[in-house]
């Protein structure tokens, strides 16, 4: 599920339509001059619209995956970082422990009860009383042949007044009891099925929770999307089918336990198939921050120039997710002492840090 305000919906909408209508044929004619023109080994303008329109149809695959589940923030500021927070706080908080406290309450009762003892009672109710219905049927049936052929008025009043009870009082009472073990057969059965519902509606809740977990721990930006989606169209556009080649090719060579050739190929294909793996998952169920927008506030994707107390030099650093943390590079993740420390701030705001250093204090000089 996607969440977006009906803006960002549109804008979406419409960089679909000039993908589709415009970007993509240009390119696709593009492809089609190079191959008239021969020699596409050579030809650099070919093998640029080739790789452009790899991306290109990403996007477009993206977009149509973006529009096809959307569903609408009523808050046009709130973006789909918040939104994942805000569900993710709202089952963690809220909704799973109202379902852990209802199946606990299920759980008490179905052992209060002793569920199963009491299901094999009720069974055994049901199967005597089956068995007095058929007796007091076949009684009522005995004492009906005996009064056709009674002659004495007297013993025909007699009969009369003992087939009318049994018609009229001792078989009603014993189909009543059956209904009664009947209902309370189906009442255990609910309560049972009730208690399994609950039990994978908590299942389905965690798997979700994990799910936007996992998501906020997978924030992008747009550049990041797009350089994800690149590597992803070259390695299994280009770079699988060559190693597959290679293997190919190797495996015709013959004696494959001293075949370098062959095991190097192997290697590199599991290692090929495996970043395909990663960076599809990542791009499945990444959140891409768009940061094309100025921003007179800190936020993902934002570049802040710092400055410490004491210190005459500034420092700056670039707010990304985890996934594209990297010290090295100064991307710090939104999740970090400075990093959350930061969120949400604007320029000339002096920050106080909390680290395993000790307290960082710092203002913010510009946002970028």
């Amino acid at each position: 599920m996607t969440h977006l305000t009906r803006d960002g919906a549109d804008q979406l909408r419409e960089e679909l339509r000039l993908l589709i209508e415009h970007k993509r044929p240009a390119l696709v004619n593009q492809l089609a001059k190079g191959r008239s023109e021969g020699k596409l080994r050579e030809n650099a303008d070919f093998d640029d619209a080739r790789e452009r329109l790899w991306i290109v149809d990403a996007q477009i695959r993206r977009i149509e995956d973006s529009l096809s589940g959307v569903t609408y923030l009523e808050n046009r500021e709130q973006d789909e970082v918040d939104a994942v927070r805000e569900e993710l706080r709202h089952l963690k908080k809220v909704r799973l422990p109202k379902l852990v406290k209802g199946n606990s309450e299920l759980s008490a009762r179905i052992s209060s009860l002793n569920v199963e003892s009491l299901r094999k009672r009720l069974q055994e109710q049901k199967d005597q009383t089956k068995e007095k219905i058929d007796r007091t049927e076949k009684r009522i049936k005995e004492r009906k042949a005996v009064l056709s052929r009674e002659n004495s008025k007297e013993r025909q009043g007699y009969l009369k007044k003992a087939l009318l009870k049994l018609e009229k009082s001792d078989l009603p009472r014993l189909h009543s009891e059956r209904k009664n073990i009947n209902r309370k057969q189906t009442a255990l059965n609910e309560l049972k099925k009730e208690h399994d519902r609950s039990r994978a509606l908590i299942v389905n809740v965690q798997a979700r929770i994990k799910h936007l977990g996992d998501r906020l721990n997978t924030v992008i930006t747009r550049e990041t999307e797009t350089q994800l989606q690149y590597e992803l169209c070259y390695l299994i556009e280009q770079r699988r089918p060559e190693l597959a080649q290679k293997l190919t090719e190797a495996v015709a060579q013959g004696d494959l336990k001293e075949n370098a050739d062959y095991h190097d190929a192997k290697e590199q294909l599991g290692f090929t198939e495996g970043r395909v793996k990663e960076i599809e998952a990542i791009l499945r169920i990444a959140i891409v921050v768009d940061n094309s927008q100025p921003s007179d506030e800190v936020r993902i994707g934002s570049t802040v120039v710092i400055q410490e107390d004491g210190e005459d030099f500034d420092e700056e650093y670039r707010i990304v997710g985890s996934a594209e943390a990297n010290p090295r590079e100064r991307k710090i993740s939104e999740k970090s002492p400075i990093g959350s420390a930061l969120l949400g701030k604007r320029i000339g705001k002096k920050v106080k840090v909390e680290t395993p250093d000790g307290v960082i204090k710092f203002k913010i000089v510009d946002i970028r």
